[in-house]
This record gives C-alpha cells, sequence and structure tokens, in this order.
C-alpha cells in the first residue's frame, strides 16, 4: 500500500499554483460501492485511503448521466445542452467554447488526455487543448483499454517530460462500467467479506437491490455485483501504481490529484442496470475528492450540493489561473476547500429524449421525454417534456424510494418548478436548447 502522508510543500513562490495536475474519470463508479462509505467488500483499498486525505464532495453531481456529455462538462463548465456533446455520432463540442485544457495550455502547462474508451475521439473534439491525446486504435483487441495499459502509456508519456515543466494529465478509465478485464485476482481480494446470502440480503435491505430484477437468483444478481465490484478493485490497483510512481518521482511536491465520475451505474436500482436513462442519485450522484498528496489542502467531509460544472473553474483557480471565460456556468469551489463559505445553490441535472426501454419487470420512468431535474439542499424534482415528474427528499431517501410529489408542502413543490422553468429557460435563452 502506498503511503498518502508526504512532506508539505506549498507551490513555488514564483509560480503560482500547483505545478502537477493529475485528473482522474474513473466511469461509471457510484460512491457507495466503496469501502469508505460503507460498503461490506474491500473493492478499493487505495482509494478508502486516498478518500480519506482528500476533501470529499459527498454530493456532487454529474450534469447528466452520458459519458461524453459529462466530460464535455468537465472540460467546457457548460451545460450539455450548450457544449452539443452527446454522441460520438453526433455534433462535436461546440466551436465557442473554451475548454480547461487550452487555457491550461496558454499558461504553460504540457497538456496531455489518455481515454481508455476506443471510438472517434477526434471527431468529438472534446480533447481541445491537449497537446498529447493517447487512445486505442482500431486495432486494439477490445473496445475498452484495460487500466494498466492506460497507466503505463500514461507514465511512458511523463517520463519523457522535463522534470520541470508545469503538467496537467487526463486519465480516463473506462474499465468499472464495462466490468470485462479485471483479472481473477481482484475477484479473489476484492469480493471476500459477506457470503453468497448475506451479500444478497444486504444488497436488497441496504442498497434496495429489486430482487425481481434480478429474477429472485442469487446468482443472477450477483453476477452483475460481482464483476462490477472486482473492476473498481482492478482499477484501485492501477490507480495506486500510478499514484505511487508519481510521488517516488517527486510529485508529491506542488500536485494537485482530483477524482471523479462522470456517472454512475443503476445495477437494479429503479429497474435500470446501466446508465444514461435515467436521472436518479444512482447515476448522476457521484465521487468527487480533491487531493494534495503534501496535505496543503485539508481533508474533509462537504455535504453542500455542487455540480461538475465546478471542475473546471476549481482547477484553473488552483492553476494560479484568473478569472475563468465569461461563458463558463461553473463556480470555483476553492472556498470550500479553503473552509470557507459558498453560497448555495441548486444544481441542475438533464437528460435528452431517450429511446423506449421495457425491463421486462415494471418501468420506474415510464416517459422517454427529455428529463430534467432540480436538486438544492434537501429536495430533488425530476420533470420531463411531457410533465410527469417525481420529487424527492435526498436527504432522508437517498436511494429515492418515496416519491414525494403528492405529499411534500405544495409551496416546496411549486418553488422547485418555477426554478427549474427558470434555469431552463435561460439555457434556451443563451442559445442552448
Amino acid at each position: 500500500m502506498v503511503s498518502l502522508f508526504g512532506a508539505a510543500c506549498a507551490p513555488a513562490p514564483e509560480e503560482a499554483g500547483y505545478r502537477h495536475i493529475v485528473l482522474l474519470g474513473l466511469d461509471g463508479l457510484r460512491g457507495d460501492h466503496l469501502r469508505h462509505r460503507g460498503y461490506p467488500r474491500p473493492v478499493s483499498p487505495f482509494l478508502d485511503e486516498l478518500a480519506a486525505q482528500s476533501v470529499d464532495f459527498e454530493r456532487a453531481y454529474s450534469p447528466s448521466a452520458g459519458l461524453l456529455s459529462s466530460y464535455g462538462a468537465w472540460m467546457s463548465s457548460l451545460h450539455p445542452e450548450e457544449h452539443g456533446l452527446f454522441s460520438f455520432e453526433g455534433a462535436p463540442l461546440d466551436a465557442s467554447a473554451t475548454t480547461l485544457a487550452e487555457v491550461l495550455a496558454e499558461r504553460g502547462y504540457r497538456t496531455a488526455a489518455f481515454l481508455s474508451t476506443r471510438a472517434e475521439w477526434a471527431a468529438t473534439e472534446l480533447a481541445r487543448g491537449f497537446e498529447t491525446v493517447d487512445v486505442p486504435n482500431e486495432l486494439h483487441p477490445y473496445l475498452y483499454r484495460a487500466a494498466g495499459e492506460t497507466v503505463d502509456r500514461v507514465l511512458a508519456w511523463l517520463a519523457g517530460l522535463d522534470p520541470g515543466d508545469r503538467t496537467f494529465v487526463f486519465v480516463q478509465f473506462a474499465d468499472i462500467s464495462t466490468r470485462g478485464q479485471a483479472g481473477p485476482e481482484h475477484f479473489a481480494e476484492g469480493l471476500v467479506g459477506p457470503g453468497r446470502r448475506d451479500i444478497v440480503k444486504l444488497l436488497v435491505e441496504r442498497y434496495h437491490v429489486p430482487f425481481g430484477f434480478f429474477h429472485y437468483e442469487d446468482l443472477v444478481l450477483l453476477k452483475t455485483y460481482n464483476r462490477y465490484d472486482a473492476e473498481i478493485h482492478h482499477v484501485d490497483a492501477e490507480i495506486a501504481r500510478l499514484y505511487g510512481d508519481l510521488v517516488a518521482a517527486g510529485w508529491n511536491q506542488d500536485s494537485l490529484w482530483v477524482l471523479a465520475s462522470p456517472y454512475g451505474m443503476g445495477l437494479g436500482n429503479h429497474l435500470y442496470r446501466g446508465a444514461g436513462r435515467h436521472l436518479y442519485e444512482s447515476q448522476v450522484r457521484t465521487p468527487l475528492w480533491v487531493h494534495t498528496p503534501g496535505g496543503e489542502i485539508p481533508a474533509r467531509s462537504i455535504e453542500q450540493p455542487v455540480t461538475q460544472l465546478d471542475l473546471a473553474p476549481t482547477l484553473l483557480e488552483l492553476a494560479g489561473g484568473d478569472a475563468p471565460p465569461a461563458a463558463w456556468r461553473g463556480r470555483s469551489l476553492v472556498p470550500l476547500l479553503a473552509e470557507e463559505s459558498l453560497a448555495p445553490r441548486a444544481i441542475l441535472v438533464q437528460r435528452g429524449p431517450v429511446p423506449v426501454y421495457d425491463s421486462g419487470v415494471g418501468e420506474a420512468w415510464a416517459s422517454d421525454a427529455a428529463l430534467a431535474a432540480i436538486v438544492d439542499e434537501r429536495w430533488k424534482l425530476l420533470r420531463d417534456a411531457s410533465g410527469a415528474e417525481e420529487l424527492y427528499d435526498v436527504v432522508a431517501d437517498p436511494f429515492e424510494l418515496e416519491d414525494r410529489s403528492e405529499s411534500a408542502p405544495a409551496d416546496e413543490v411549486e418553488r422547485l418548478r418555477e426554478l427549474l422553468a427558470e434555469r431552463l429557460a435561460a439555457l434556451q435563452a443563451a442559445g442552448g436548447g
């Protein structure tokens, strides 16, 4: 196990901001499936240690439940409707968008993106501003590059840099969402703990997984969870290797690490296994940690809701940057990192129209119309273009089991409806719809 404790070293006085910035994107990672959040299996030994030495934003929301739409928001600090990046076959990132990589490159950072999905990344222009973009090519045997291969590529690139270079590295890990490349050692080491019947009972009772979705079969349910948990353990080990090698190379000084996930996975909750269709907490409430190996930013947990649109302005300020581009929608979270106050604001989450879906055991959200949600410090209102809506008290009911749209105070429901309508209208007025 790599120690996370290093000598505290502030950025060099002649250069404001952190010299090395590492942004890790873990596709499909749900925060409630990590040991430090109470999950009973030891799937995340290194990530648990990392979280304990990080600022942990416990209520961080993706702007959508899609891969490109979320990563587009990370890089541009724009809502998906504004940046326009939805699929590999669709339109590219809006030409007017200014990306975090572009701004950091202008400040003298060497920039690189290591993307693990074998796809037409160039056509998306998501990596605008990165001088190096490393992706699996069409000859790669799998649709997704395993975490170990990705880490090897990152380390090889970094070995060729001058030690004094200011560096911004974005690394995407696709293993957790694909659940197909973890070796047997990760099943052996990551899935110990409660026995078969006990883990099924726990998933059904504590995590509210509908047993009927898995045809009331222990082994059917466990197949889904075992593969998911083994991939978390797999990625955990490779991030530990990357972290250890970089700290050994001197990246415990002037270094900043940020870990986040662009979306979560249903895993049966709300009768859905994957991602992209719903805006329930299991799909859009994802991990977000800010970590400094030298301890410059004290570790703590923050419960205030934040959005991943805040990533770019936060990283820009931590890099010593001036005011962010005027078009960016997010705001810097540095006041919260500094244990200062930041006025709460509601979070907007969106999903476009989707194909009709039948789980075989019922459908939690019947409409396939465009869907949006507004989340504040207590409530979450989901409303689609047809007028269908659901309301949850996500503090008291984080698994969204009780729809409160008919039982919550009428003035609260109306307030949330008006707030959601205002936010959507503002996007329309800005040309985002």
